[in-house]
C-alpha cells in the first residue's frame, strides 16, 4: 500500500491529472475539430451516434423538389464512403407523388439500421435503410411508409423512438379544417400500424389553443411516453406543450391537468413561446429547450418540470432560465439539449445580430440548478462564426464525454463540430499510466461518483489523499473488480473540511488520480 501511495504521488506531482478545457474544438476531429462538407443542405436537423462510434446526419437538402438526406461520418469526422453514395444516402421521392420531403429525425436501432421520420405530401413519412446506406425492403413499401393519421386533411412527423421489443413511435401534427392536434402512432418493425396502440393505432390531442405541434418524443423508464412541443392561437399566441401518454397511448391523468402541461409565461415580457426538444434526466424530470419573446427581442429558454407535469422551481427563475448570447442580438433560438453525465445542461442553437445581419451558432453549457456554467467556454457559452450565416441546429454525446454539434454555414454548407466537454471518461489500463477517469460532480459536496473500465481482472483500491500526498479516507481496499465498465459511488467523510483532495485509484503496483474540490 506505501508503494500504491507513492506512485499516485508521484503521478500527481507529474500534472497528469489535468483534462482536456471545456469548451475548447478538438483537433482530432476532422481539420482542427471541424468536419465541413460541401453539400446543399438548408439545414441539418438531427444526429445520431452509433454503436461503433460513426455519426449519421438527417438533413433537408436544398433543389426543386426537396429532398431529405443521410450522410454518414467516420469517428474522426471525415464522411464514410462505405454508405450509400459515397457517404449520403437519399430519399427517394415518395410513393405519395408530389410535394417536397423532409426529414427531422434520425435515430438508429439495436440491429443497426437506420430510420428516419418526417412528412411529405401530407403525410407521416418513415424510411428505414440498411447498415450500407441503401433502403431496407422488408420495411413498408421498398423501404418507406406514408401515413395519414384517420380523420385528417394532413399529417405530419417529427419525432421518433424505437421501443425495446422494435416497435416505432412517432409524434407529429394531425391537420383539420380549423385545429391541428398533437399526433402520435406506432409502428411494428415492419411499418405495419399497430393497432393495439392508442385508437386503433394513433391518437390526437388537443391542446388549450387552436393549434398544436408535437416536435420531440421520449420514452420514460416506465415505458409512458412524453411529447413536447407549443401550440398557437388563432392570433399567434405562442404556448410550451408537454403531453404524457400511457404505454397503450392513452393519455395519463396522473401528469399535469388531464395529461397535458401547458406552462404560460405570458405577462409584460413574455408571448412568443416555442418548445422544441425534451430531455429527461436520470431522476426523471424533464428538460425542455426552445425560445421566448416580448415584442422586441426572441430569447433563448429552458425549462425543467417535475415528474408530475409541473415547473420545477428549484430550476432557474420558477422553472425557466432565459438568455439572449451576444450584445445587440434580438433573435436567439434554442433547438436541441443534451445531458452530460454530471448532469449538466448543453443547449445548441443561433443567435443573429440585427445591426450587422450576421447569424452565429451557439452552444451553452449550464449547471443543473440552471445556472450558466462559468467554466465553460467563454463563461458558459461559446459562439460560431463560421462566416455571416452559421448556425448550429443538433447536439449528441459521445460516450467519452465529448460534444458533437451539426450545423450550417454559407462557406461549407453542412458543418459538424467537436468539443472537450472537461469530462474525459476512458479505459482504465493499471498497467499504463495517464488513462483518464471521470469523477462527478466537481466541485462536490457530500459524495461522488467515480467511472472506469477496466481491461482485466483488478484487485482495486480507492482512496482519498489531500493535496500533500497524505490519505484521509479509504472507500475501497484491494477488492476484486471485473473487466468493463464500474460506478462507484464515494460518501465523503461528514468531518472532511473544504479544500483540495486527490481521489486515486490503483492495483497496488500501477495507480491512476484525479483532483476533487470538496466545497
Amino acid at each position: 500500500m506505501k508503494q500504491f501511495r507513492f506512485l499516485l504521488f508521484c503521478f500527481l506531482l507529474s500534472g497528469s491529472f489535468c483534462f482536456g478545457q471545456a469548451g475548447v474544438l478538438d483537433s482530432t476531429f476532422g481539420v482542427n475539430g471541424i468536419s465541413p462538407l460541401c453539400f446543399p443542405l438548408s439545414g441539418p436537423e438531427s444526429l445520431v451516434l452509433g454503436s461503433d462510434g460513426k455519426i449519421v446526419l438527417c438533413g433537408i437538402c436544398d433543389g426543386m423538389p426537396q429532398n431529405y438526406c443521410l450522410i454518414r461520418y467516420k469517428q474522426g469526422g471525415r464522411p464514410d464512403s462505405s454508405f450509400g453514395n459515397n457517404g449520403m444516402a437519399y430519399q427517394v421521392y415518395g410513393t405519395t407523388g408530389q410535394g417536397a420531403e423532409e426529414g427531422h429525425c434520425v435515430t438508429i436501432q439495436n440491429d443497426g439500421k437506420i430510420l428516419v421520420c418526417g412528412n411529405g405530401a401530407g403525410y407521416i413519412e418513415i424510411a428505414r435503410y440498411k447498415t450500407d446506406g441503401h433502403p431496407d425492403s422488408t420495411f413498408g413499401t421498398n423501404g418507406k411508409i406514408d401515413y395519414l393519421i384517420p380523420g385528417s386533411q394532413e399529417s405530419e412527423g417529427w419525432s421518433l423512438i424505437v421501443q425495446q421489443d422494435g416497435k416505432i413511435v412517432v409524434s407529429g401534427t394531425a391537420t383539420y379544417p380549423s385545429v391541428q392536434r398533437i399526433a402520435i402512432a406506432r409502428f411494428k418493425s415492419n411499418g405495419s400500424i399497430d393497432p393495439t396502440f392508442g385508437n386503433l393505432g394513433s391518437t390526437t390531442t388537443s391542446l388549450s389553443q387552436n393549434h398544436g405541434w408535437g416536435v420531440s418524443i421520449k420514452q420514460q423508464t416506465d415505458g409512458k411516453f412524453l411529447v413536447g412541443g407549443y401550440s398557437a392561437s388563432s392570433s399567434f399566441i405562442y404556448k410550451f406543450a408537454l403531453i404524457r401518454y400511457n404505454a397503450d397511448g392513452t393519455l395519463d391523468n396522473t401528469f399535469g391537468i388531464g395529461g397535458k402541461a401547458e406552462p404560460f409565461l405570458n405577462d409584460t415580457t413574455h408571448y412568443y413561446e416555442y418548445g422544441r426538444q425534451i430531455v429527461i434526466q436520470p431522476d426523471g424530470r424533464i428538460v425542455m429547450v426552445g425560445s421566448t419573446a416580448d415584442a422586441t427581442q426572441l430569447q433563448f429558454a429552458l425549462l425543467r418540470f417535475n415528474t408530475n407535469g409541473t415547473l420545477d422551481n428549484t430550476f432557474g427563475n420558477g422553472g425557466l432560465v432565459t438568455a439572449d448570447f451576444m450584445p445587440y442580438s434580438n433573435l436567439n433560438e434554442g433547438f436541441e439539449a443534451a445531458i452530460q453525465l454530471d448532469g449538466k445542461i448543453l443547449i445548441v442553437g443561433e443567435t443573429y445580430l440585427a445591426n450587422s445581419n450576421y447569424d452565429y451558432g451557439v452552444i451553452s453549457r449550464y449547471n443543473s440548478n440552471g445556472i450558466i456554467d462559468s467554466g465553460f467556454g467563454n463563461l458558459g457559452k461559446i459562439i460560431i462564426n463560421i462566416d455571416s450565416s452559421t448556425g448550429m441546429r443538433s447536439i449528441v454525446l459521445q460516450p467519452d464525454g465529448k460534444i458533437i454539434v451539426g450545423g450550417y454555414c454559407l462557406t461549407f454548407g453542412l458543418v459538424l463540430l467537436r468539443y472537450l466537454s472537461g469530462l474525459d471518461v476512458g479505459v482504465l489500463d493499471l498497467s499504463v499510466a495517464d488513462i483518464p477517469i471521470l469523477i462527478y460532480p466537481n466541485p462536490l459536496k457530500s459524495q461522488a461518483t467515480l467511472q472506469y473500465r477496466l481491461t482485466q481482472d483488478e484487485q482495486i483500491s480507492i482512496e482519498l489523499y489531500d493535496i500533500q500526498g497524505k490519505l484521509v479516507q479509504s472507500f475501497i481496499s484491494n477488492e476484486t473488480r471485473a473487466p468493463g465498465k464500474h460506478e462507484e459511488v464515494l460518501k465523503l467523510n461528514e468531518l472532511l473540511p473544504a479544500g483540495n483532495y486527490i481521489i486515486g485509484i490503483g492495483n497496488g503496483k500501477n495507480s491512476q488520480g484525479v483532483k476533487v474540490v470538496k466545497e
